[in-house]
């Protein structure tokens, strides 16, 4: 299942919404069902953030599914993509390894956490002399990594 298509709109709550009913949650001190069914917010998931917001301070939380696997924020990304289409005007273009060596080395740089496959088997980029061994070089041209990445930008 390579392009995953949603079938449901679960978790499609916008944060605003879910902002104010744990509001009127907390101080009218109004029941979670209610509230629920009022901004319909499962009741579950209600209490569960409900009790996040009581349990900690921070100022802002996440609310819904989030994007699995995602390294680069939205805007983080767009400009990783402008920078990969400025470059394939001035020069060739990058290939797909190259994509992926500088979007390493772009997370690194930026101190974002990446993946600890991206690490362990140096796929991405030479870490100090260490390559791959030359039986296992086949694996940077096959690797789909950077597929959903390019398929998601050609748009831009």
């Amino acid at each position: 299942m390579r392009n995953y298509v949603r079938k449901t709109d679960r978790g499609k709550t916008p944060s605003e919404v879910i902002e104010r009913a744990i509001d009127v949650v907390l101080t009218e001190e109004r029941g979670i069902t209610e509230v629920g069914e009022l901004f319909q917010i499962p009741r579950r998931s209600l209490a569960r953030y409900v009790d996040k917001k009581k349990n900690e301070l921070s100022s802002k939380q996440k609310y819904g599914y989030a994007k699995i696997r995602q390294v680069f924020t939205d805007e983080e990304e767009t400009i990783l993509v402008k920078f990969l289409h400025r470059a394939a005007d001035i020069y060739f273009g990058l290939s797909p390894l190259d994509v992926r060596k500088l979007a390493f080395q772009l997370a690194t740089k930026m101190n974002i956490k990446t993946p600890l496959s991206w690490n362990a088997k140096c796929i991405f980029c030479r870490l100090g002399n260490q390559r791959l061994p030359p039986w296992q070089e086949h694996r940077l041209s096959t690797d789909t990594t950077a597929t959903p990445f390019l398929t998601i930008t050609r748009d831009c």
